[in-house]
């Protein structure tokens, strides 16, 4: 067992961020594995790094009170006791002009806002490790100096008894000199090329491994992709103060990261309130299928959990929608030599894409080359084929509800029940082109009604699938600033469709719930 008094002390590192919220999630994710310092302004900061021992590493929020990131670097710039502590920028605007003035003041790398745990993990990790090897080169560059000095003085003792091997030992060192200098230039190259370019682990353990990993191009490889989005966020993003949001979709990203942890996936990208999660690159497994089915329906049941805490926390009910799609991409690094980013690239990413923006709330929405792919035997609840934009010949999707196996997930038994209404309610509705809506108000009657889903009958024909936005009230009664996002998932005879209400805001669920009391008819 080792002795406690030999054990090497966490690294330092030291968040600075003007909301405490901010502070706490850093405290929460680095705290098991390092010492955490907070400052909440730049004149704290600046304290802390001037104070023993010396932060091994200074977690920055740009924009701050008084004293912004800017400020706060550009002083330990210039100060030869902070001027090689690595500074990791937190920002909400992650844009070129921002990422340039901060490069140009010394800063390693970037964290966007909102922050992604395992993202701050990785690169904390990654930036640790890149100090250590840089302290360690350091190190020698100063005993290989000392070593050359000591070695000349020996040889300069010798070349007056012996020339000629004085001779031999000088090319011999020189040699030798050339070789070890050669190596440093190396390895310093290839640690500034390496900082703030990867966001996994796995990525990161790849380029450490083998640095030729850093260069341009990518290879052509089988992955199945997952992609995710919340339903309604924009709107729910609208109605609430930005703390709220930054604070709903971290307590989200935060769960759906541990279940894809689990599963073995890597977040590629974080885009909103979505994500990009690979299951097959950078490294490949035979179940990587398998695994991404078992993983989407995980994070489906998992939304139960985060919803008990956000209406624990007087926050809204959230929805997710997921696409899987299985077939080869191109994987790589994409970008230039001065940017790098571990991507993938071709049809089925665009694909994966189409797919999602079909999924509802609770649904997990893949093609059939995730099918072919997986070995586990896995049940769908209904098949349709649809003819995305781009895309020659239709695609066949499935909804898958259950995986067993190798690993064994259900979704919950979905117990909707859709209850005539005794006076159908008076409804009006807009076609939507993407987020945009036709203008033109329909009229229809909403004859049967459950919490999210509600059949409209009405004399104007829409398509399944069809996204509508939806007002209760005849055509120009509806507030227009009060309405239900919707979408057609079945289209009966008779002019009647299924509909599910893919986002009803508070005002509108209450009176919902209210109409289904006080104005049905027994089934």
């Amino acid at each position: 067992m080792t002795d406690p008094a030999f054990q090497l002390p966490k690294p330092v590192v030291l968040a600075v961020d003007d909301t405490e919220d901010n502070l706490f999630l850093l405290t929460h994710v680095l705290g098991d594995v390092y010492q955490v310092r907070t400052a909440s302004n730049g004149a704290e900061a600046l304290k802390e790094v001037a104070s023993d021992p010396l932060p091994d590493l200074v977690l920055l929020d740009i924009m701050m009170p008084g004293m912004d990131g800017y400020e706060v670097i550009a002083r330990m710039k210039s100060t030869a006791r902070t001027k090689d502590v690595p500074v990791i920028f937190l920002t909400a605007k992650a844009d070129a002009k921002t990422e340039k003035k901060g490069l140009e003041l010394g800063a390693s790398d970037f964290i966007s806002k909102p922050i992604n745990p395992d993202i701050l993990l990785a690169r904390v990790r990654t930036q640790l490790a890149l100090k250590s090897v840089s302290d360690i080169l350091r190190d020698q560059n100063e005993f290989l100096e000392q070593e050359v000095r000591r070695r000349t003085s020996e040889v300069l003792a010798i070349q007056e008894e012996k020339n000629r091997v004085n001779r031999l030992y000088q090319e011999s060192l020189e040699n030798a000199k050339s070789e070890l200098e050669q190596k440093v230039e190396q390895r310093t190259a290839f640690i500034k090329r390496t900082f703030g370019r990867y966001v996994s682990d796995e990525v990161v353990e790849l380029l450490l491994e083998n640095p030729a990993g850093l260069k341009l191009g990518g290879e052509s490889r089988v992955v199945t992709v997952m992609m995710t989005d919340l339903r309604g966020f924009s709107v729910i993003s609208e109605l609430l103060h930005p703390e709220k949001v930054v604070d709903l979709l971290n307590g989200y990203f935060m769960d759906m990261n541990k279940v894809i942890h689990a599963h073995q996936g890597v977040i590629n990208e974080i885009m909103g309130d979505g994500m990009l999660v690979l299951f097959g690159a950078p490294n490949q497994r035979p179940d990587d299928a398998d695994r991404a089915v078992a993983c989407a329906l995980e994070m489906q049941r998992a939304m139960a959990s985060v919803n008990e805490r956000n209406a624990l926390r007087n926050l809204p009910e959230l929805e997710m929608g997921i696409a899987l799609n299985t077939g080869a991409v191109v994987a790589g690094n994409i970008g230039s030599e001065s940017r790098v980013k571990y991507a993938v690239v071709g049809s089925n990413v665009n694909l994966t894409g189409r797919v999602e923006s079909y999924t509802l709330g609770g649904q997990v929405l893949a093609t059939e080359g995730v099918l072919r792919a997986a070995t586990g035997k896995i049940e769908t609840d209904r098949e349709f084929k649809v003819s995305f934009k781009g895309f020659a010949a239709p695609v066949r999707v499935y909804e898958i509800t259950a995986i067993s196996g190798a690993h064994n997930v259900r979704l919950p038994e979905d117990k909707t029940v859709l209850r005539p209404l005794s006076n159908p309610l008076d409804v009006s509705f807009q076609i939507l082109d993407g987020k945009l809506a036709s203008g033109e108000e329909f009229a229809g009657s909403a004859t049967r009604l459950a919490e999210k889903e509600m059949v409209i009958s009405s004399e104007t024909p829409m398509e399944e699938y069809m996204n509508i936005r939806l007002f209760i009230g005849k055509p120009g009664e509806g507030k227009k600033n009060d309405f239900i996002y919707a979408k057609v998932t079945d289209v009966a005879e008779g002019g009647n469709y299924n509909v599910r209400l893919t986002f009803v805001p508070p005002s509108l669920k209450e009176n919902l719930k209210r109409i289904m009391e006080q104005n049905r008819r027994p089934a």
